[in-house]
């Protein structure tokens, strides 16, 4: 298999985002971690700098609408973050990935999974299971 470099997924929220990441073969989504947006934007910078090559090659960002294709309450924050992302790195291109239901899906697969109630309530729990869960719809459409 060959190297395809990674992916980065995106939950954005108004307090708290989620981060998770492919594998290098943009087979496997996993969890990063939750960040305040300014630890994001660190954390993301690190990423990319850091990442041998051919490094993060693609953002994923959840894109808030609901059930009926109307924008969400959190359109705002995604979008300025959006422009950060094509500001700071214009040669890195964006997807988005319909992130309807995604914290809803990440509760269930953290129930399922064993995840303990007090680990469940932390805050910020639920968010980057919820960017893997972005991730991964994003790889299963993409074919």
């Amino acid at each position: 298999m060959t190297d395809k470099g990674r992916l980065l997924g995106l939950d954005i929220g108004a307090k708290r985002c989620g981060l998770a990441w492919t594998d290098r073969m943009q087979m496997i989504p996993s969890v990063i971690g939750t960040f305040s947006k300014q630890e994001l934007e660190h954390t993301i910078q690190e990423r990319v700098i850091s990442e041998p090559s051919p490094g993060i090659v693609g953002f994923v960002l959840g894109w808030p609408v609901q059930a009926d294709g109307t924008p969400s309450a959190s359109m705002q924050d995604v979008k300025a973050f959006e422009g950060w992302l094509k500001k700071t790195f214009p040669d890195i291109p964006i997807h988005y990935q319909d992130e309807f239901g995604s914290s809803q899906e990440a509760m269930e697969v953290m129930v399922t999974s064993g995840v303990s109630k007090r680990k469940r309530a932390q805050k910020g729990a639920v968010d980057s299971t919820a960017a893997a869960i972005i991730l991964q719809r994003y790889l299963e459409h993409r074919g």
